[in-house]
């Protein structure tokens, strides 16, 4: 079997998530490229894991034989144009999130998949880690009884250096605020677990740095299934943390608030029916879970797995759209000061960007 080559595009922090997870499979692939704006970053990453290439431009790694993927992990507003061209060249694609900055996008991005037959996918990784899957099993199995409400609250810090990074702290660059880039991971869970939103009503403002952009932000949710949810964010706390919490009937699960981990990390069971709580701690331990650090090591291992099987990964372009949806319905119900219904149609001026001019 011919190992697969890969040109990581961005040279910054998760650039090495990245090229750590598509290590796990020795000579199988290897990564072949970095690209970065500033090179010395890009040598930096090369030199660090053994790539034979460093360059600032992307395009001339497309024409070669050696490489079959393109890993993005450049700013937002930089990965439809790569993806795009990745996908024309004939590559197997996988993007960091945000993936795009709107559904108008995404719509062009699955046309190029499907005209390309290619793989496709985002790096939501959350969804694979094992408390997250736990959830979703006991979820599926009924364990939980009738959804009542869902939770995500992510409270993280951020300096003005940050949002100091021109790409973070305008529309036109980051598409969105911290509800936008970072929540995203949060929600995107509570729908893998749970199932679709429907509808909802947010409010957001940029309440401590001096940026376009939201460094705060909450969100009321109605699932599909009639639940209630709710996404709170904001980048001002003073201690880190980050939690997911599921409230059933019959169960409630609460993950542990490592800012970072806690899709990985086992998941607290609670019942007010010991025998309940008993039944399904029983289930995951017949289970036998696999837990695992925090990575992208899962994801970069079934994107890999996709291609070899001819299928399209896990966090295929359809998955991309359930989250994009609500993301979009979010900065719309705070634009228009309403409750938003969901989904967001092409003659909406919203599906064409999260703050459309009219």
């Amino acid at each position: 079997m011919e190992p697969l080559g890969v040109a990581i595009i961005g040279a910054g922090g998760i650039s090495a998530g990245h090229a750590e997870s598509f290590g796990q499979f020795g000579d199988q692939v290897k990564v072949i490229a970095f690209t970065d704006s500033d090179v010395a970053k890009a040598k930096a990453r090369a030199a660090e894991f053994q790539a034979p290439l460093a360059a600032t431009d992307y395009e001339p790694l497309l024409q070669r034989d050696d490489i079959q993927i393109i890993s993005i992990c450049s700013p937002p507003f930089h990965h439809f144009q790569v993806i795009v061209d990745s996908l024309q060249a004939g590559k197997h694609v996988l993007c960091e999130k945000p993936v795009v900055l709107s559904l108008a996008q995404l719509e062009t991005v699955e046309n190029w998949v499907r005209q390309s037959g290619k793989c496709f996918g985002g790096a939501f990784q959350w969804r694979f880690g094992t408390g997250v899957q736990q959830v979703k099993d006991l979820y599926d199995q009924g364990f939980l009884g009738k959804l009542i409400y869902a939770t995500s609250n992510l409270f993280w810090h951020r300096t003005q250096e940050y949002f100091d990074v021109d790409w973070r702290n305008t529309w036109e660059k980051s598409g969105g605020g911290i509800i936008f880039t970072l929540a995203c991971h949060g929600l995107d869970a509570l729908i893998y677990m749970l199932g679709d939103i429907t509808e909802v009503a947010a409010t957001m403002a940029a309440l401590k740095y001096p940026i376009e952009i939201e460094d705060t932000g909450s969100a009321i949710l109605r699932f599909r299934n009639g639940a209630l949810g709710a996404i709170n964010a904001t980048v001002t706390a003073h201690q880190q943390r980050s939690r997911l919490g599921v409230i059933g009937t019959e169960l409630e699960a609460i993950s542990a608030d490592d800012p970072y981990g806690l899709a990985y990390l086992p998941w607290e069971l609670r019942s007010v029916n010991p025998e309940q709580q008993r039944r399904a701690l029983a289930f995951l331990a017949e289970r036998r879970y696999e837990f695992v650090p925090a990575s992208h090591r899962r994801l970069v291992q079934d994107f890999v797995t996709a291609i070899r099987a001819g299928r399209q990964p896990a966090v295929d372009t359809a998955e991309i759209r359930r989250s994009l949806q609500v993301l979009t319905a979010i900065y719309k119900s705070n634009r228009i000061g309403k409750k938003v219904e969901l989904p967001i149609s092409r003659d909406d001026a919203f599906y064409y960007g999260l703050n459309p001019h009219n």
